[in-house]
């Protein structure tokens, strides 16, 4: 019996061995947001002479695929470097991998799709890009704290990952891992473009705000002072580097009505000491053709505007402000709490 125990024991350790390998070096989406980084890690040696200030923008694949740094450098001057890898890191996760590009002057934009914990807290895969990246150093500071929940996060395999993998092998032409086809080209700046066409009808991601199940109360009960400290912890290691620290709402494809939302989301931010560049769209567009392949990734003819349209606020330093944020949440039936607003 002992025998065939130790036998199971070690099958079990055999599998786990080879799918934390794997996951390390091999795993599609690894190759992708490496591939991304060094792409993007030439580019910043590239625009940054003299050690010029530079703008740092932190987040997922909304940034990846939606904003083009060399286009933006070649319309405005303004020197923008894509250290995006994915929101499945995690913010506090994509925040440090970040850290390797940050000088004194620089400005920091963090990409906001959600604050609640769960979005900005470390994940398996977050956490191994960053030791990928930054070493055993990523780990032992404010951001991610040396701990045992963290080494046991880095440790953990991804069934959610590997189920989707094993599935893009079944169906390749569904797979979620099709950035790593011909129809998406890493370009010199680090932007991804993607020629898809799969979200011309998408018309049933336009519901209310109203209609959805998560609607703004639920957010607002699920705002754990947690997320307050993680912010405040980004903002503080961020001056700590003698750079600045500001939010942007990514434009989703959405009802008009989700402005409301991203309003919450900003207001909360501002009142952090974290000013969100103003932008009219406020994390919305209505229009499903301006998307390739989700809600977030914009395709080429939308990310030049989109990319000039961040760019310009960049530049004009235009931020939100909460007498702003109130008037649209009112404007659109919501107080700040997320109940409904009575005139």
């Amino acid at each position: 019996m002992k025998k065939y125990l130790l036998y199971i024991a070690l099958g079990l350790l055999a599998g786990y061995t080879f799918i934390f390998f794997f996951t390390w070096c091999f795993h599609p989406s690894q190759v992708v947001w490496i591939r991304l980084m060094e792409a993007s890690e030439k580019w910043e040696r590239q625009i940054r002479h003299s050690n010029e200030p530079c703008c740092i923008l932190v987040g997922g694949s909304e940034i990846s695929f939606s904003v083009n740094p060399e286009y933006i450098f070649k319309e405005t001057g303004l020197r923008l470097v894509n250290a995006s890898t994915g929101a499945s890191s995690g913010l506090l996760c994509n925040t440090e991998m970040a850290m390797r590009f940050i000088k004194p002057g620089d400005t920091v934009i963090l990409s906001i799709i959600n604050i609640n914990n769960s979005s900005i807290s470390p994940t398996t895969h977050g956490l191994q890009l960053t030791l990928k990246k930054r070493g055993i150093h990523s780990i032992t500071n404010r951001l991610i704290p040396f701990s045992a929940n963290n080494i046991s996060i880095a440790l953990r395999g991804d069934s959610v990952s590997y189920a989707t993998y094993l599935a893009s092998l079944l169906y390749p032409e569904k797979a979620t891992y099709a950035y790593q086809r011909k129809e998406a080209q890493l370009q010199p700046s680090g932007w991804i473009q993607l020629s898809y066409e799969k979200m011309d009808k998408a018309t049933w991601l336009l519901v209310p705000l109203s209609a959805l199940t998560n609607h703004l109360g639920d957010y607002h009960r699920n705002f754990k002072e947690a997320s307050h400290q993680h912010f405040l912890d980004i903002k503080e290691v961020v001056n700590r580097k003698g750079a600045k620290l500001c939010a942007h709402m990514p434009v989703w494809l959405a009802h008009k009505s989700m402005r409301a939302l991203h309003a919450w989301k900003a207001l909360q931010l501002t009142r952090l000491g974290i000013p969100v560049l103003k932008d009219e769209r406020l994390g919305v567009c209505s229009d499903p053709t301006q998307f390739a392949d989700s809600s977030l990734h914009l395709k080429p003819r939308a990310v030049k505007e989109n990319s000039l349209i961040i760019a310009k606020a960049i530049q004009n330093q235009s931020y939100w402000t909460e007498q702003e944020l109130l008037h649209i949440l009112h404007e659109l039936g919501w107080n700040e709490d997320g109940s409904l607003h009575t005139n």
